[in-house]
């Protein structure tokens, strides 16, 4: 409904029956997390009824943050689907930019495994389509590496993030901040 993939997770019989669902519904998910994909974000749910209420209670992990929530209501499906939009709200909040965070920035970096025209012209359609990047130039190249200079429309501290999401370069060396690989 609001455009997050969703998967289930994998867990075989024994490890269905590790899930101790009083620790769950206190919060303690730190095991289901684990189990998930917390690069892509893990939301566990568990509900209860009492009477003719629901009560649905979330924990979301995405991206390093935390949320926890409990909604009600007389019909499970309005309860979900609430919980559903708060969890869309709370990971596209901690992904928005900050307006003050806005502007006009420039950074340089190396991209190595350019072997070949066809993996030059990947990259560089990769970088001119990222939202983050407003223009792309091309500073120089040794055999298998370029120097870009990005125009950003935000602090280079996105980029590196944009990059992490998108699977596509990866750091070069551990720690490095302009100095990537392509994966083809």
């Amino acid at each position: 409904m609001r455009g997050l993939p969703v998967s289930w997770p994998d867990l075989d019989e024994e490890e269905l029956q590790l899930v101790d669902m009083r620790l769950v519904w206190g919060g303690f998910t730190d095991y289901l997390v684990e189990r998930g994909a917390p690069q892509d974000g893990v939301a566990i749910i568990a509900a209860r009824q009492e009477g003719p209420q629901w009560t649905v209670r979330w924990n979301l992990a995405s991206g390093g943050q935390t949320w926890s929530w409990q909604n009600t209501s007389n019909e499970l499906l309005y309860a979900i689907a609430e919980g559903i939009h708060r969890m869309a709200d709370e990971v596209a909040a901690s992904n928005t930019i900050a307006f003050s965070e806005q502007g006009v920035w420039r950074t340089d970096i190396s991209i190595g495994g350019l072997n070949s025209a066809a993996a030059y012209a990947r990259c560089l359609d990769y970088l001119q389509h990222l939202s983050l990047v407003n223009d792309v130039q091309v500073l120089g190249a040794n055999p298998g590496r370029v120097q870009f200079r990005l125009q950003l429309n935000a602090s280079t501290e996105y980029l590196a993030e944009t990059f992490r999401q998108g699977l596509v370069l990866i750091p070069a060396s551990a720690g490095s901040e302009y100095d990537y690989e392509f994966l083809p």
